[in-house]
């Protein structure tokens, strides 16, 4: 374990950049927790993300739910459809991406000087 040194500056985080921190530990200690194995394209992705402070254009994730919801249903009807596939695929793109933007982002801030 690394020990911090007397001369080690001490980061001033927003708050936004702190709770979106604490979201992803509460994310992970929930999945840790659970037996059930989520997909990507989950509805527990979706919520997660629609918490975070650091992703932007949530419009874009309403309309994925949105369309998920539609998948969701016409996954009853032909689970083996190839549309259907490649819509999950993409969507799940889509959500890579989106939690891959926020963790930039956070690391972006962590990199920040502190006033102090």
């Amino acid at each position: 374990m690394k020990m911090l040194s007397a001369n080690a500056k001490m980061k001033v985080l927003e708050t936004a950049t702190f709770h979106d921190i604490e979201h992803y530990l509460a994310l992970k200690v929930r999945l840790n927790n659970e037996s059930q194995e989520y997909a990507l394209s989950s509805t527990l992705t979706l919520e997660f993300l629609q918490q975070l402070h650091s992703v932007q254009d949530k419009a874009m994730l309403q309309k994925l739910e949105k369309e998920l919801q539609l998948t969701a249903l016409s996954v009853q009807d032909n689970k083996d459809s190839l549309l259907l596939q490649v819509k999950t695929l993409r969507s799940e793109k889509i959500l890579r991406s989106y939690l891959l933007l926020s963790i930039s982002t956070l690391c972006e801030q962590l990199q920040i000087e502190s006033p102090l």
